[in-house]
């Protein structure tokens, strides 16, 4: 039995508590630094509320790194209304941690039930704490790519559940997914998981518009080279190539998976425990499409 709508009122509770607790954080110096990269995304922010919107990728700190505009175009509009502050620009990662709790309670509630909903919110408002340390630092980078990218999968899992095809719930998935590899290349692992959960469900039919998304989502990207002629993928070639080495893609697969980066998933950065628990925590979204599958 579906689960009853959530009102207006609890979300916004729900939103609320989450910023709160995000928020309180941020004075803990133990959990949050104030790193300087981040300033130049703030930076970015204020230049477009002060005349300069032309050159909204011009201003991007790397050229990379479409979660730095991302994370601009956000503050622009909170800058406007109450200033250039550290406080208002640390609200910015935590509108990623909020948006990302609301969806999949929604989501989770009516295709899951209740208690799935509110896990997953404990989930984000309580988080190890290396998640925490990263969820208040505006990098534009892999935590904002991140939640981006369980959106879409949210997204994704909410229109396969339906026994029809919901082909335009598709298409924004993809959308949401694409947006994840613009922010960081680190979102092409939600993809790889879309992907995959598409093919165990044998939805074939699906891939085309799920494609479809991701390329619309991607689309920053071409603007990105008409405005300023500069492309995302400098982090691949060496200077003075032409065209990047392909034996250098083992080595950064094998740096993913390195025990330490394992350990750094889940925040414990021990060996043992902190391995097994970084291994877990990378395999479970990998767990309901292989179940369904079998």
């Amino acid at each position: 039995m579906t689960a009853p709508r959530l009102g207006w009122g609890a979300q916004c509770a729900v939103a609320a508590a989450i910023l709160a607790l995000q928020l309180a954080a941020v004075f803990n110096p133990q959990v949050v630094e104030v790193d300087h990269e981040e300033m130049f995304n703030a930076g970015q922010a204020w230049a477009l509320l002060n005349g300069h919107a032309t050159d909204l990728f011009r201003l991007q700190y790397r050229e990379f790194c479409g979660g730095c505009t991302a994370d601009a175009l956000l503050a622009a509009p909170l800058f406007a209304v109450l200033g250039p502050r550290w406080l208002v620009w640390k609200v910015v990662p935590s509108l990623y941690a909020v948006g990302t709790a609301l969806l999949g309670l929604r989501v989770l509630r009516r295709r899951v039930g209740p208690m799935a909903g509110w896990a997953f919110v404990a989930l984000i408002a309580l988080p190890p704490r290396t998640w925490l340390h990263l969820s208040l630092i505006g990098w534009g980078n892999h935590y904002e790519a991140g939640m981006v990218a369980v959106c879409g999968l949210l997204l994704l899992a909410d229109a396969l559940s339906e026994p029809q095809e919901a082909r335009g719930r598709v298409l924004a998935a993809g959308g949401m997914l694409g947006a994840a590899v613009w922010i960081g290349f680190s979102g092409v692992f939600g993809v790889v998981a879309a992907v995959g959960g598409v093919l165990a469900l044998r939805r074939l039919r699906l891939l085309g518009w799920l494609g479809l998304g991701v390329a619309g989502g991607l689309s920053p990207w071409l603007l990105q080279v008409l405005s300023t002629g500069q492309h995302p993928f400098v982090t691949i070639y060496e200077a003075g190539e032409s065209v990047p080495l392909l034996s250098r893609i083992p080595h950064k697969v094998r740096t993913l998976v390195a025990p330490r980066q394992l350990a750094a998933l889940f925040g414990l950065p021990v060996q043992g425990w902190g391995h097994a628990l970084g291994w877990a925590w990378a395999l479970a979204p990998w767990s309901p499409p292989l179940r369904t599958a079998w």
